[in-house]
Formats: structure tokens, sequence, C-alpha cells
């Protein structure tokens, strides 16, 4: 997964926030073996969203970054707490390490073909007090 965001993905939205992120050590690469759970998954999701919610479930993660609707909806069925980018970007903003959510829901949409409904647009925004 590192090396497909990071390595193949070099140059792409994002990626150099991630590398950055591991190497601050916000976020820690693991490997994730083939179990029957990946496996079973696998039937229905990727293969990172497979060994997402399989490793979450052996660890018994408090909380998942899923986006894909399917996949936060198999996190569901494992009772699993879910979040996705936006959730984290505004968790960012809260907390005053970013200073501008609109730009980079933007920037998520125009530069990495990111779907998000203008519904939940706004309510970043509101929840976030960028807009009123």
């Amino acid at each position: 997964m590192y090396k497909e965001t990071v390595i193949n993905g070099k140059g792409k939205p994002g990626a150099d926030e991630i590398e950055q992120a591991v190497k601050n050590k916000w976020i820690e690469i693991v490997e994730v073996g083939e179990s029957a759970l990946t496996k079973l998954l696998e039937k229905d999701l990727d293969k990172g969203e497979s060994a997402c919610i399989a490793y979450a479930i052996d660890q018994k993660c408090e909380w998942i970054l899923l986006d894909e609707q399917d996949a936060r909806e198999v996190a569901d069925l494992y009772g699993l707490k879910k979040t996705g980018i936006i959730g984290l970007l505004m968790r960012a903003r809260l907390e005053g390490k970013i200073e501008n959510l609109k730009e980079l829901l933007d920037r998520l949409r125009d530069e990495a073909d990111f779907r998000i409904s203008e519904e939940l647009f706004q309510m970043a925004l509101k929840d976030t007090g960028e807009i009123k």
C-alpha cells in the first residue's frame, strides 16, 4: 500500500503528505499477511481495503480509515468505528493543524478526482466553522 501510494504515486496529490507523515511517525506502515479473512474480504473489496479491515480486527484497532462505501459497510458488519479522509481533515482543521479545509477539499475533488457530495462538503465546512 505504501509503495502504491508513495512510490508509484509520486507527484500525485497526497503522496508527499503521506511520505512526510511516515517520516514523522504519524503513520505506521505495517505488513498484513494473507489470511483466511483477507481472502474472504477480497471477494468483495480490493486488496488494500481487505488488509486494512483484517488488520483492524486482528489488532483490535479503535478506528479505521476507509472512504469507499462498500468497505465502510463491511467495517460496520465487524463493528469497527470508521472515518474517512474528510473526517480526518475536519479533525485536523479543528485542531488547528490546517488552516483552510475548503481549499483541501477542492483539491481532492479537482486533482484527485475524489467524489464528495455537496451536502457533505457544506457540512464539513459548517462543522469546522469555515462557513456559517
